[in-house]
């Protein structure tokens, strides 16, 4: 039951960033490198880059805006997931009366195998003629008290690992890559306040205004 949720919920969510789309094709995420070992328990945080905060190379938009963040390499965007998912709680962000969910969390599926992780679900896209490679220890989340967390790499303890992003890989041109995108969610206290990736020179991050809620 639990891996026919995650399908379709994955199902929805690609047609999120399908809708996105313009001459691009849309994959779902695959290795094309094999992906770090990762612990029999629950994962830990792994060190990450502390995202530029005067650097005149960031560039940000809000989660809300539901686009792509153009950078000059790379397109970010996170998708809004659906609220009405059963098996994990919902974490969303209202801003003007409209309330998108941003991740997941307290998912019945991983805890029952003995992992606790926040789940976002992220698309990057390539809009050059050339690959552009791209690697999971670039994406970090900050708090709002200004932690920083790096990513965890569940993808081999998935019961799809195809919906998970890779390690790292190249990305085609003209293509976009979609997936899972994991942190510890043992963490306490912690709400995002923005998801980042650096890309070389280059931060692009998205930014969660509003109100914070669970459902």
């Amino acid at each position: 039951m639990g891996l026919l949720v995650s399908l379709l919920v994955a199902v929805v969510l690609v047609g999120a960033v399908l809708a996105l789309r313009d001459d691009t094709e849309t994959v779902v995420a695959s290795p094309t490198s094999s992906p770090s070992p990762i612990p029999s328990s629950s994962p830990s945080p792994s060190a990450s880059a502390t995202p530029p905060t005067t650097s005149p190379r960031r560039v940000e938009q809000t989660f809300h805006q539901q686009e792509w963040l153009k950078g000059e390499r790379l397109w970010l965007t996170v998708v809004d997931f659906p609220r009405e998912v059963s098996g994990c709680t919902v974490h969303a962000y209202t801003v003007e009366q409209e309330t998108l969910g941003a991740y997941e969390s307290d998912c019945q599926s991983w805890e029952s195998d003995g992992y606790d992780v926040l789940l976002f679900y992220v698309g990057l896209r390539n809009p050059t003629n050339r690959p552009v490679r791209f690697n999971l220890r670039n994406f970090v989340v900050t708090a709002r008290d200004s932690r920083t967390f790096g990513p965890v790499n569940v993808r081999s303890q998935a019961e799809f690992p195809p919906n998970f992003l890779p390690e790292t890989g190249k990305l085609p041109p003209k293509s976009n890559l979609v997936g899972y995108l994991t942190f510890d969610g043992r963490v306490t206290g912690m709400v995002p306040e923005r998801l980042s990736y650096l890309d070389g020179q280059q931060t692009l991050s998205i930014v969660f205004e509003g109100n914070h809620s669970t459902s």
